[in-house]
C-alpha cells in the first residue's frame, strides 16, 4: 500500500490510491482531473521518504466527484442575566475528490509491454584520466609575486635640545 501526505489549500491529508478525500472547496467543476504537486511524504510501505519542505518530483492526481457542504454548525453566543444572546448557523463548503494515482519520479506512468529485440554488444567507450586539479595551459603561467615596495627610511626624531 502506498500513502502520501499531500498539502491541499493549506491544509494536510494522508492520501492512497482508489480513495475519496474531502477538501476545501475548489475551482472547477464535476468530472476534472486535478493534480496536487505539494507531496509532503511517501511512503510505499517500506520505505518512508520525507520532504523538506516537499518531495520533488512527486505528485497526486485526482478527479473531483462532486461539491457539497458540511452539516449545519450552531454557533450560539449570550450573556448571563444581561437578556443578551446571538445564535447563528454556518455550513462550509467542500470538494469530494477521488485519488487516482500517486506519481513517483523516476517510474513510467503505465508500464508498456516491449517488444523482443536482438542484442546487440556494445563497446564500452575509453575511459579518459581526469585529474581533480584544475586544468592549467602551458602558456598561462602562475602569476609571479611582486617584490615588495622599498620601505620609506623613518623620519629622524628631533632631540629635546633641538626644539
Amino acid at each position: 500500500m502506498n500513502f502520501a501526505v499531500v498539502e491541499i489549500a493549506g491544509k494536510q491529508f494522508l492520501v492512497q490510491e482508489n480513495e475519496i478525500i474531502e477538501t476545501p472547496k475548489l475551482s472547477g467543476v464535476v468530472g476534472d482531473k486535478v493534480s496536487f504537486p505539494r507531496v509532503l511524504l511517501y511512503w510505499n510501505g517500506e520505505k518512508a521518504s520525507i520532504g523538506r519542505p516537499i518531495l520533488e518530483g512527486f505528485s497526486v492526481e485526482g478527479k473531483i466527484v462532486k461539491f457539497d457542504k458540511y452539516e449545519k454548525i450552531v454557533v450560539f453566543k449570550f450573556k448571563r442575566r444581561k437578556d443578551s444572546h446571538r445564535k447563528r448557523g454556518h455550513r462550509q463548503d467542500f470538494c469530494a475528490v477521488a485519488i487516482e494515482k500517486i506519481i513517483i519520479p523516476g517510474k513510467a506512468a503505465a508500464p508498456k509491454e516491449k517488444e523482443p529485440r536482438a542484442e546487440v554488444k556494445k563497446k564500452k567507450p575509453a575511459v579518459k584520466k581526469t585529474s581533480l586539479a584544475p586544468a592549467k595551459d602551458k602558456e598561462q603561467k602562475e602569476p609571479s609575486k611582486k617584490p615588495a615596495a622599498p620601505k620609506k627610511p623613518a623620519a629622524k626624531k628631533k632631540s629635546p635640545a633641538e626644539k
